[in-house]
């Protein structure tokens, strides 16, 4: 598990989900410590390379999730998937060459911070509602007749 706790603005109530954006927020952390300490090119790079493999992951995660509970934005939500992966894969190959530790910083966390609280939260509230509907379905068919 992760060293800093995810802020309650970014929670989910998707335990599993909350945990992995924990683990993305520390990257992020780790990224900002080293770009503090002067560690930029590697480090930059490293990260990069690290969120393109565990956002993959992740995203496989969250699709199958809202796959699961239908989620009528699927389609637009794996297109926001895969624009940012298609940037983190190009910021990659640009760290090679050229010190982008700031950009990639804001950028990684813009991302994160917007796609947290307005796009997975829209899945959120409907994994949360189907989710009601089906312990009222499963109740109902309990109570006997």
């Amino acid at each position: 598990m992760n060293q800093h706790a995810l802020p309650a603005a970014y929670q989910l109530g998707i335990e599993d989900l909350d945990e992995q954006h924990a683990v993305l927020f520390e990257h992020l952390h780790n990224l900002d410590a080293s770009i503090a300490a002067g560690d930029r090119w590697v480090v930059v790079h490293n990260t990069l390379t690290e969120l393109f493999h565990w956002t993959q992951l992740h995203f496989a995660v969250e699709e199958s999730v809202m796959r699961i509970c239908r989620y009528p934005g699927l389609d637009r939500h794996i297109e926001q998937h895969q624009g940012f992966v298609a940037h983190v894969q190009q910021m990659k190959q640009k760290s090679l060459t050229d010190d982008i530790s700031v950009e990639a910083s804001t950028m990684l966390h813009d991302w994160l911070v917007h796609h947290i609280q307005i796009e997975d939260r829209k899945y959120a509230d409907h994994f949360s509602s189907v989710s009601e509907r089906f312990a009222q379905a499963l109740d109902k068919s309990k109570t006997p007749d």
